[in-house]
């Protein structure tokens, strides 16, 4: 089995699931559960992604995902570009203290912000942490999205009798 497969306690691969709520304290600490943390594993790597969230991976779904990217063509832009993005805006050697704080390294803070209310996601194989207006307003147009999708089936459905 991989790593993936089997933690590092012996078990199969538990996900990472679950929505919680925290604040970055003043000097740019977030707690996660101990259920995600021992899940994640230590030291895990903090991504500041593109759409404006931060993600922590396990070292092992990090490393997975910079070798999907590595192995296209050297060369292609878009490889190129999307591993500049992967390298430049990661840190790869995040440890939580004895209570589960992490310190956001300074650089990635300006997304979050000092005493902001955060959402935690639980992504499957990796956590998303955003800030809880920019989650509010992601689930507000998911919500209209889901809407529009269930009533264009509807529509259909009735055109189809």
């Amino acid at each position: 089995m991989t790593d993936r497969q089997v933690g590092s306690q012996g078990f199969a691969f538990q996900p990472l699931v679950g929505m919680e709520e925290a604040v970055v304290d003043d000097k740019g600490r977030v707690r996660l559960s101990t259920k995600k943390l021992d899940r994640l594993g230590q030291p895990f790597v903090l991504h500041a992604d593109p759409l404006g969230c931060l993600v922590l991976y396990p070292r092992n779904t990090w490393h997975e995902r910079l070798l999907r990217v590595m192995e296209r063509p050297a060369g292609d832009w878009e490889r190129d570009f999307e591993l500049h993005d992967l390298c430049a805006m990661a840190e790869d050697d995040v440890k939580c203290d004895g209570q589960g704080r992490f310190v956001i390294p300074q650089r990635f803070r300006d997304r979050i912000g000092p005493k902001s209310e955060v959402v935690i996601l639980g992504c499957g194989d990796h956590v998303q942490i955003w800030t809880k207006s920019e989650y509010e307003t992601l689930a507000a147009k998911r919500a209209e999205a889901l809407r529009k999708r269930q009533a264009f089936v509807r529509e259909e459905e009735r055109a189809e009798s």
